[in-house]
């Protein structure tokens, strides 16, 4: 490809549409190497559209979107900057490697699947990032809308991680928002983190709305995880909400540092499922022990640490077990955890609780002096 859609003036125009005129099949836009990538920047119109049931199998492979040729200064299309959309299916944007992905900035959501668009995949992208993944540039994450289903945005193995980090403003901003679409996976991801997994980027800077994952307007059976980081937002990491929004399940993923709650569920989202309580942290052997009210039988507990005791959060994923038929759980851990230690109750019948109380424990304290010798 190789190709510079480049429209500095604005004139009103698309950058590559892809549709279901003749069933477009097995397309692809740009590669992993720069000489077969394209700069697909400052259009009026949107950056890519990629749209029609026949329309499939299409890839978006190494191109910077939204920025200069540097990917150092934002250049954003008028709209989104990929769009999959009515029933298009089985497209990849980005890859399983570092070289696949691409860059992508835009106001209306670097990446939006909606209009029954299903089994498509978004990974090892940097999306609301520059090209180095280390500077916010605003606009929109990745939005999941009206009716997409059975798509992944990130994958199992670290070369297919999206960081989807730095957008929006002042006035609000999310790195994925998924409103009135099932089945959706987000895992393995950086939201709210830089490219190095450490520092801080988070979505919505300087706001008070901007959240990690908002899932929203009846959205179901979504499952966030396993092994994202969703980090340091001015609002929520995870805030699922709305009173059929319900069975969604949040597992084994790092959420901390988010100003109001890590976890945060509406009034009636996952049928109000009412997080585990941890009674004891046991030394010999390390293990921890909690109750579930109602009592909640064959259900899974996740149980987590963090570095501080407000708002609940869940640093590090520690271990995973089942209530017995009273709902009463023991999850064996690791040695070296704390300081603050909480939990989660998934349900399959309602979806994930927000986290549970914290249980301050001296396990780290004691045995760090042990290791030191």
């Amino acid at each position: 490809m190789g190709d510079l859609l480049l429209n500095p003036a604005r004139q009103v125009v698309a950058g590559i549409r892809d549709t279901d005129l003749g069933a477009a099949q097995v397309n692809v836009i740009g590669d992993d190497t720069p000489a077969e990538s394209n700069l697909i920047s400052g259009n009026t119109g949107l950056g890519i559209r990629i749209s029609g049931a026949g329309t499939n199998f299409t890839v978006v492979s190494g191109n910077i979107i939204g920025l200069d040729i540097n990917g150092t200064t934002a250049l954003k299309n008028g709209w989104e900057g990929v769009h999959v959309t009515n029933g298009a299916a089985n497209t990849t944007i980005g890859g399983t490697t570092s070289g696949e992905g691409n860059v992508i900035v835009a106001d209306y959501g670097a990446v939006k699947l909606d209009v029954g668009a299903h089994d498509n995949t978004v990974s090892a992208n940097l999306l609301g990032t520059d090209i180095t993944g280390m500077v916010g540039m605003g606009g929109g994450g990745v939005a999941i809308w009206s009716g997409a289903y059975d798509n992944t945005i990130g994958g199992p193995t670290s070369p297919e991680r999206n960081v989807i980090s730095g957008t929006g403003d002042a006035t609000g901003g999310l790195g994925v928002r998924i409103n009135n679409a099932d089945g959706n996976e987000v895992r393995g991801n950086y939201i709210g983190v830089d490219i190095t997994g450490t520092g801080p980027l988070p979505n919505g800077p300087g706001s008070l709305t901007g959240s990690g994952v908002r899932i929203e307007n009846g959205a179901q059976s979504n499952t966030i995880g396993p092994f994202n980081i969703i980090a340091n937002h001015p609002a929520d990491g995870i805030y699922n909400y709305g009173a059929t929004t319900d069975f969604n399940i949040f597992t084994k993923n790092s959420i901390y540092a988010n100003a109001n709650w890590n976890i945060a569920l509406g009034t009636g989202a996952n049928e109000d499922i009412v997080a585990p309580h941890i009674d004891s942290v046991s030394l010999s052997p390390f293990s921890v022990t909690g109750t579930t009210t109602p009592a909640c039988s064959g259900c899974t507990i996740e149980v987590f640490t963090s570095l501080v005791s407000y708002p609940a959060a869940g640093r590090k994923y520690l271990g995973t077990g089942t209530t017995d038929g009273s709902g009463n759980w023991t999850v064996s851990t690791p040695g070296l955890h704390g300081p603050y230690i909480s939990a989660t109750l998934t349900d399959a019948t309602k979806g994930t609780s927000m986290y549970s109380n914290r249980i301050f424990t001296t396990i780290q304290a004691l045995y760090l002096p042990l290791i030191m010798r």
